[in-house]
C-alpha cells in the first residue's frame, strides 16, 4: 500500500488515500523470475515425468545455465550500454547485497543436493528446501527493499522526492494565488509600446509583426525580472 495526497477539483479539499500498489522488488523476484524460467522448468518437469523422474539431456544443467547467463552475461551487458562519460546508480544497495548473496548461495546448494547430500539423486526433502528459498529470498528481498536491515537509499530518494514535490506544489499554489492578469497586461501592453517605437527608432518599422512582438515582449520581460526558486521548480 502507498499513500497518496489527493486534491478534489472542485472543493480543492485534500485528501489522504490508501492506493495498493506492488513493491518493485517483490514483483522482480516472483512475477518476473516465473515468467522468465518458466519455459525452462516446464520443459525439465516435462523431460522428468516422461522418463519416470530420471534426469534427461535437459535436466539441472540447463537451469544452472540459464542462471549463470543472467548472473554474469546480463550484468556484463547492462554495465557496457551505459554511454561514456555517464553513470547508473543502484537506488536500493541493500536490496542488491541479498538477491547477489542468495545467487551465489544457489549454486552452492545445487552442488551440494546433486554431488554431496545424495550424489546424482534429488529427494524429496531436498527439493522441498529448494523450493522453500524461493518465498524467503522474495520475503528478504522485500525487508531489505523498505529498510528492515538498515540503511535504504532507496527509502531515502523517495522521501527527498516527496519532500522536493510538497515543495514545488507549495510555491507554485502561492505563485498561482499572487497572479494579477490585470498588472501583467498593462505591463505587456506598455511593453509593446516600447518595442514599437524601439522599431522605429532602428528603422524596422512595419517589419515585425503583433505576433513578433509579443514574442520580443515576453522574452524581454522574462530576462529582465529576477526569478524565484518557484519559476525554476514549476519550469524545470
Amino acid at each position: 500500500t502507498h499513500w497518496v495526497d489527493v486534491v478534489d477539483p472542485v472543493t480543492k479539499a485534500k485528501s489522504r488515500q490508501k492506493v495498493l500498489i506492488w513493491n518493485a522488488t517483490v514483483a522482480n523476484l516472483s512475477l518476473m523470475a516465473l515468467g522468465t524460467s518458466a519455459p525452462e522448468i516446464l520443459l525439465n518437469v516435462v523431460e522428468v515425468v516422461g522418463k519416470g523422474f530420471h534426469a534427461g539431456e535437459l535436466g539441472p544443467s540447463t537451469i544452472v545455465g540459464s542462471a549463470a547467463f543472467n548472473f554474469l552475461v546480463i550484468i556484463a551487458v547492462c554495465i557496457v550500454a551505459v554511454p561514456d562519460g555517464e553513470e547508473r546508480r543502484i537506488r536500493s544497495f541493500a536490496t542488491f547485497v541479498v538477491t547477489t548473496v542468495t545467487s551465489l548461495l544457489a549454486y552452492g546448494w545445487m552442488y551440494v543436493a546433486v554431488s554431496v547430500s545424495s550424489p546424482n539423486v534429488i529427494t524429496i526433502g531436498e527439493a522441498a528446501v529448494t523450493f522453500l528459498c524461493l518465498p524467503l529470498l522474495v520475503l528478504a528481498g522485500y525487508h531489505a527493499d523498505i529498510g528492515t536491515f538498515g540503511y535504504n537509499d532507496e527509502a531515502e530518494v523517495d522521501e527527498d522526492m516527496e519532500e522536493r514535490t510538497g515543495i514545488a506544489l507549495r510555491e507554485r499554489t502561492m505563485m498561482l494565488e499572487s497572479f494579477d492578469p490585470e498588472s501583467m497586461r498593462l505591463a505587456m501592453a506598455s511593453h509593446m509600446e516600447w518595442l514599437k517605437s524601439r522599431e522605429e527608432k532602428s528603422g524596422r518599422n512595419g517589419r515585425l509583426t503583433v505576433q513578433q512582438l509579443a514574442q520580443l515582449a515576453a522574452a524581454d520581460l522574462g530576462l529582465s525580472h529576477i526569478k524565484s526558486r518557484a519559476y525554476y521548480r514549476v519550469h524545470l
